[in-house]
């Protein structure tokens, strides 16, 4: 790139303390206070010029475009925010303001003035006219402030929760018509005036953050909060407007008044500053969906979920840390020409490379996410048993001695994990890692031992022993006997399984315990005028815990008393009722009992009752 030593540069001030006649070193991005190249005399003697001016805007996205757009701020400044180096108060602080959740619904109102600028004179800037150069020498300044515009900005943010985290249309567009209306509001706040019955109970939902460069004596937290603040505003600049601040200033090289002096060698490429923000985008895109993730009901009713998720947000604001650290080393070092601009490419490159590029973090997060999708599926079908949100709850459910002599079954549902990723993330954050070498191998023996185990798993699918233990649990819900409880877990499985432990005085009794299923449909073999021969198979899942089969009978008109129930042995798979009624239809079924209590009962047959016929 051609010198940018010669340049007069455009800077917003973004709150900064800036003065006529200050220092101020371009490759840092920093004012240098308290060393000026001329006394107080002749800095008195600026030229002066007024310059009203007032804007309103809306500002519908939350980007670090949008917002640099609506401050003035150019690339290579946003650049120096991104890395840290940039210390912004007032107005500034929007750039950095971002939402919690993308669950919020973000719109923005700008009021932004100017009242007047103040500038150097030529024949001050001329040559032989600087009063002090030896501190041109003695500091690391490249240029000196030479002209202020001043003004004010002030930005009302307003959030809206909605139900989901993808973005809502409606409700945008709907918080953008409600905010343009704030100029026209009038003094008297009454919102009836100026919105609809709907209107109203649709801005109550708004909640309202102020940044800006006015001296509020209680910021606004309400939409009518926002309308009042917004009406006081050029008041609040004072009868000679003398509260304005620099909201833009001009810089003048150094070099132009001495040769020597230091100088801004180059700016940042657009290319790199763009693709420095996309990265840092992409963090706090990826850190919002960890928010939501962590604050979801289903992380918080499992803790190792929960704990997983919050140790990768750490990693991520870990290595942002580590990046703005070595971009606020190199930016200096690239601008004043002491390096080339190559190696920042080869730092953004390197994170390309490395377990921190956006595809690698974000195929982590959107499977946590269908994760916690499925899993809060699974929480409405189970919703009426107890839920263990941690490995105490659960525990103190076991040893609790009123439970002495019950069964406590729990269903732990396992869902697919692999720390593989999140051990690299530390490894790289501890500089450990060489991720140029050969990974493979280490991948290839954690899938091989994920798929050896998962080979070994009971063939009951995560949603059959769900819905089997939600059918165990609606069958003894008058029972005393047994206590059903649901926990969550992660274990390294390439599958959604689910296993029940069985527990009983303290102890575990069986860390895979298979309740049975419902039998096969009773099948009619033979009848006869007051019997019926019927049989069944053994249930699909779980035949092997069966201790008994009741078969439930129960003639069809006569459905309000309750059946009539005959057992078997478990080895015993036919059973002929006996005392039936000619001329009747009989409702049956069958349901197995194991030691836990009893399972869900089998389809019903029908079965007719004929007279026999005489030889």
């Amino acid at each position: 790139m051609s010198s940018e030593s010669d340049n007069i540069l455009s800077l917003a001030g973004l709150g900064r303390p800036f003065r006529l006649g200050m220092l101020y070193d371009c490759t840092k991005d920093q004012l240098i206070p308290g060393r000026t190249l001329w006394d107080i005399s002749t800095l008195e003697k600026r030229v002066v010029q007024p310059n009203n001016s007032s804007d309103f805007k809306v500002i519908t996205s939350d980007s670090l475009e949008d917002k640099a757009s609506a401050l003035n701020v150019n690339g290579n400044l946003k650049l120096s925010l991104l890395s840290g180096m940039l210390e912004v108060s007032g107005s500034g602080k929007y750039l950095s303001n971002e939402k919690s959740s993308n669950k919020h619904e973000r719109v923005t109102v700008q009021y932004k003035c100017t009242t007047r600028s103040e500038q150097m004179t030529m024949d001050q800037l001329g040559p032989g006219k600087v009063q002090y150069p030896n501190v041109i020498k003695e500091e690391t300044a490249t240029h000196v402030v030479t002209e202020i515009l001043y003004g004010a900005h002030a930005f009302f943010v307003f959030e809206r929760d909605c139900s989901s985290s993808s973005h809502d249309e409606d409700i945008h567009g709907a918080m953008k018509v409600l905010l343009s209306k704030i100029p026209n509001m009038s003094v008297g706040l009454n919102l009836k005036g100026a919105l609809s019955d709907k209107e109203i109970n649709e801005v109550e939902n708004f909640k309202c953050i102020f940044i800006g460069d006015f001296l509020l004596l209680e910021n606004p937290c309400t939409y009518k909060d926002a309308v009042r603040v917004y009406k006081e505003l050029p008041a609040l600049l004072g009868d000679d407007k003398q509260n304005a601040i620099p909201i833009k200033v001009t810089l003048y090289p150094l070099t132009r008044l001495d040769s020597k002096a230091s100088k801004l060698v180059r700016e940042i490429s657009e290319s790199l500053t763009s693709k420095t923000e996309e990265i840092f985008e992409g963090l706090q895109e990826l850190t919002l969906r960890c928010n939501d993730l962590v604050n979801s009901s289903v992380a918080k009713a499992n803790k190792p979920m929960q704990k997983e998720i919050a140790k990768f947000k750490s990693q991520i604001t870990i290595y942002k840390r580590e990046l703005q650290k070595q971009l606020s080393v190199l930016l200096p070092r690239i601008r004043g020409g002491g390096v080339e601009e190559s190696l920042l490419a080869d730092l953004l490159n390197k994170n390309e490379t490395s377990p921190f590029n956006y595809c690698e973090l974000e195929a982590w997060v959107q499977d946590k996410e269908n994760q916690v999708k499925i899993l809060s599926d699974y929480n409405k079908l189970l919703a009426e048993i107890k839920l263990a949100s941690d490995l105490g709850y659960l525990k103190s459910l076991i040893m609790n001695p009123e439970n002495n002599n019950k069964y406590i079954l729990c269903l732990r549902l396992l869902l697919p994990k692999s720390n593989f990723h999140l051990s690299k993330l530390e490894t790289f954050n501890r500089n450990e890692y060489d991720y140029a070498s050969d990974h493979t191998t280490t991948e290839r023996n954690l899938e091989d031992n994920i798929a050896s185990r998962n080979d070994q798993h009971q063939k009951i699918s995560m949603m059959e022993q769900a819905i089997l233990f939600k059918d165990y649990f609606v069958s003894n819900r008058e029972s005393n006997e047994t206590v059903f409880v649901v926990a969550m877990d992660c274990s390294d499985t390439l599958d959604y399984q689910a296993n029940i432990e069985c527990y009983r005085c303290g102890r575990l009794l069986n860390k895979d315990y298979l309740l049975p299923s419902a039998p096969g449909k009773p099948q009619v073999e033979q009848s006869t005028h007051n019997t019926a021969t019927i049989h069944w198979t053994s249930p699909k899942f779980g035949a092997s815990t069966v201790q008994k089969y009741e078969i439930l009978c129960q003639r069809q008109t006569n459905r309000d008393n309750r059946p009539v129930s005959f057992t078997t042995g478990p080895d015993t798979l036919s059973f002929t009722v006996p005392e039936l009624d000619v001329n009747s239809v009989y409702q049956v079924s069958v349901r197995s009992w194991c030691e836990v209590g009893v399972g869900p009962t089998s389809e019903t047959n029908m079965v007719s009752i004929r007279p026999t016929n005489l030889p």
